[in-house]
């Protein structure tokens, strides 16, 4: 059985509530930011130790999400974001599909 940390975030964010297209769109976000492989991009990368973000880059990341997806991300849940699954989890809150 695959640990969280080694299922593909696909399957995470799929459990986080969020569609096909929806896991797609932020797949493409978050590589086309970080410029990594999404194959970088498992559900326990820490933005900042394994995929180098910096705060500017979050809120990049972020402002993208929020266009993209029709949403509002408060700075304290930006803040909060400190994996791939986090920012999954995010998401998902942000789209009414997940518990707050």
């Amino acid at each position: 059985m695959k640990t969280n940390s080694e299922r593909p975030v696909a399957e995470t964010i799929t459990n986080a509530m969020l569609t096909t297209d929806e896991v797609a769109a932020l797949k493409l976000i978050l590589a086309e930011e970080l410029e990594v492989q999404t194959d970088q991009l498992q559900p326990a990368a820490h933005l900042k130790a394994d995929l180098n973000v910096d705060s500017l880059d979050l809120v990049s990341i972020v402002v993208r999400v929020e266009e993209r997806f029709n949403v509002t991300v408060s700075d304290e849940q930006a803040e909060a974001v400190q994996t791939v699954e986090d920012l999954c989890e995010t998401l998902a809150k942000a789209l009414g599909r997940a518990p707050r």
